[in-house]
């Protein structure tokens, strides 16, 4: 088993790519415990390979996108 999470960095705010309250922007906080980490960043436990792929198609189909002169869906952000 693994844990997944995703986010987004579109226009210098943080977002959770795999929560339903998208609209909630995240914050970077950092101890001495957990290093630096995104506070609020949910979550997920996976068991299979077809678990993670359906995690990262629901974060993928989430990012902002935009089209240009090559590219009908080009990204607008970073994702991790």
């Amino acid at each position: 088993m693994v844990r997944v999470s995703m986010l987004e960095l579109y226009n210098e705010e943080i977002v959770d790519l795999l929560s339903s309250d998208r609209k909630n922007k995240l914050q970077l906080h950092e101890s001495k415990d957990k290093g630096i980490y995104v506070k609020d960043l949910s979550e997920y436990t996976v068991a299979s390979a077809n678990e993670m792929k359906q995690k990262l198609k629901t974060g993928s189909d989430c990012r902002h996108v935009g089209s240009t002169g090559m590219n009908s869906v080009s990204s607008r952000s970073h994702s991790l």
